[in-house]
């Protein structure tokens, strides 16, 4: 188990052995069931996603500003799950 600390909230991502005897298929909030997209919030959004995209990630949805005073963007996780970043200016 990996535990990342998030603000105030821990994310707990579990490896199981053996591992499950099927995969979830990638993609956002219409891919499956189960885990699909989460949000967290960051000070910083351009300078990230400009970052994960330079990395070689991908990014589904460049920085926007949504209304005033929010921006977002997503990108996609390893395994295609949608992440969307959120700031708060």
């Amino acid at each position: 188990m990996n535990r990342f600390k998030v603000g105030d909230s821990i994310v707990k991502v579990i490896a199981l052995d053996p591992e499950a005897p099927a995969e979830a298929p990638p993609g956002g909030i219409r891919g499956a069931t189960g885990y699909r997209y989460w949000t967290i919030h960051i000070p910083n959004l351009e300078e990230t996603v400009n970052k994960i995209e330079g990395d070689g990630y991908k990014v589904v949805m460049p920085a926007k500003t949504i209304r005033e005073g929010i921006a977002i963007a997503i990108v996609a996780d390893p395994d295609g799950n949608w992440v969307e970043l959120l700031e708060n200016s």
